[in-house]
């Protein structure tokens, strides 16, 4: 055998994954200048994106509120917190003092 014959090699077929099947229609109808149909197509391809971006940032929000064990929060601290904050509200409280202004009288018609 020479090196200039050349040798097959056999590539497994892979299932197409939905996505790719959608992406082969639509590029067919472009191609057959069905434009409705390819728009229509596009945006199914276009939802299912976005639907799955959303999916993932749901999980992540959910792991960092739920699974986020790293911290330790000392409640002695929180007590006095809320402690020092009730504290300073019956202080302004206190402080306030409200004027009361007259009622005005209403005017008379004078007719």
């Amino acid at each position: 055998m020479s090196e200039a014959e050349a040798t097959e090699v056999e590539v497994p077929e892979v299932e197409k994954t939905q996505m790719e099947i959608n992406l082969d229609n639509f590029v067919d109808a472009i191609q057959a200048t069905n434009y409705n149909q390819a728009g229509d197509l596009f945006n199914d391809m276009l939802g299912s994106k976005l639907q799955d971006a959303m999916d993932a940032e749901k999980v992540s929000v959910a792991a960092d509120i739920f699974n986020n064990n790293d911290e330790d929060i000392d409640i002695e601290d929180l007590e006095l917190d809320l402690e020092l904050d009730l504290e300073d509200d019956v202080e302004e409280s206190e402080e306030v003092e409200v004027e009361e202004e007259p009622e005005a009288e209403p005017e008379e018609d004078i007719s």
